[in-house]
């Protein structure tokens, strides 16, 4: 049914009704016994973005929706779409819900000393969403085995379902990530932990040559200087430490609105 339009080619939004009283009467005698709106499957429109273009793109699709015989091109961008779009676009902001950050995070090492403890402390805090667990073993044997360290170590097994571990490969492109896998991690991940060490076994077979090189040339040195004061600290509560600067770098960006990336390189002391 075409509207009638305006002299200045608008839609005519008064009397239309009387003008087609017998086109709707005939809609509402046909409508009589259908299957009710409520049980009939319902389209969704998404608006990605919240410019003026963006939303007046989103109406003339959400028309579509309601009237699937209607080509985007017949909805013509007149006085009525226009003003719609600019109010719709100034006022979208103050609609978003505000929401306590969620962290997903990426985990290395967590079958090692650290790690370990790291993910049980990531498993109890309830900002974390999702961690991802990075491991040379396969998905299956990787979670098989931090299971079985969880219980010798007598830690809770009761992990988040939002736990998932994924194989990798660091000398592959990617890490020798899928491209689902590859994907999810990219659109999600807001933290990056690397608590893998990487030629542990190789630096300590170097440095144990070193020092007996040193013993029979006997130019050990009597003092670490610096060094030779050494504070420990327990594993478990360092690991709580580590997982407690997510929630400290939530705090210090949260309420503003630019995004800042912040880097901590932990080393032994």
């Amino acid at each position: 049914m075409p509207f009638l339009r305006t002299p200045k080619g608008t839609v005519a939004r008064y009397g239309i009704d009387r003008l087609y009283t017998k086109e709707l009467d005939d809609i509402y005698r046909d409508s009589v016994g259908l299957e009710p709106l409520s049980s009939l499957p319902v389209a969704s429109l998404q608006i990605e973005g919240s410019s003026e273009g963006t939303v007046r793109a989103g109406i003339r699709e959400a028309i579509q929706i309601v009237s699937p015989g209607l080509e985007l091109e017949q909805v013509e961008d007149d006085d009525n779409l226009l003003a719609v779009s600019q109010t719709i676009s100034k006022h979208l902001p103050s609609f978003v819900l505000s929401r306590e950050p969620k962290e997903y995070v990426i985990l290395t090492g967590t079958t090692g000393a650290i790690g370990l403890y790291l993910l049980d402390a990531l498993c109890k805090n309830n900002r974390v969403a999702k961690v991802w667990c990075l491991n040379r073993s396969s998905m299956e044997d990787a979670a098989c085995r931090q299971a079985e360290i969880f219980k010798s170590k007598g830690l809770s097994s009761n992990r988040k379902n939002n736990v998932r571990f994924v194989q990798m490969d660091l000398a592959s492109e990617a890490l020798g990530l899928s491209q689902a896998d590859l994907r999810e991690i990219r659109d999600q991940a807001t933290t990056i932990i690397h608590a893998s060490i990487n030629g542990y076994g190789a630096s300590k077979l170097v440095a144990e040559h070193l020092l007996n090189a040193l013993a029979y040339l006997g130019k050990l040195p009597v003092n670490l200087g610096g060094a030779t004061a050494l504070d420990w600290i327990s594993i478990d509560l360092l690991a709580e430490v580590m997982g407690q600067l997510i929630d400290s770098d939530a705090k210090a960006t949260g309420s503003g609105t630019q995004e800042v990336e912040t880097y901590y390189n932990i080393v032994n002391p």
